[in-house]
C-alpha cells in the first residue's frame, strides 16, 4: 500500500523530509512494503538498499527501464 503525497506548492516543501520519505517508500518493491515487523522490515530495507547501492535519492525514485526487476 502506497502512502498518500500531499501536493505542494513550494522547493522547500518538494525537498522536505517527509516529502521525500514518503516518496522512496512508495517506490520501494511490494516484498519490502508488505513486511509487518519492524526489524524485518529494516533488514530486508538494508539488504535491499546494499544490494543496488543507489548514489542519489533521484535515481532510485526516478523512472526505470521496465525489463529491470529489482529484487
Amino acid at each position: 500500500m502506497d502512502m498518500h503525497i500531499k501536493l505542494h506548492n513550494t522547493e522547500v516543501y518538494k525537498k522536505s523530509i517527509i516529502n521525500m520519505s514518503t516518496t522512496v517508500y512508495n517506490n520501494l518493491p511490494g516484498f519490502i512494503k508488505e513486511i509487518d515487523d519492524y526489524k524485518a522490515f529494516e533488514k530486508e530495507l538494508k539488504l535491499f538498499l546494499l544490494r543496488h547501492s543507489f548514489y542519489w535519492v533521484e535515481e532510485f525514485v526516478s523512472p526505470r527501464d521496465p525489463t529491470v526487476i529489482l529484487i
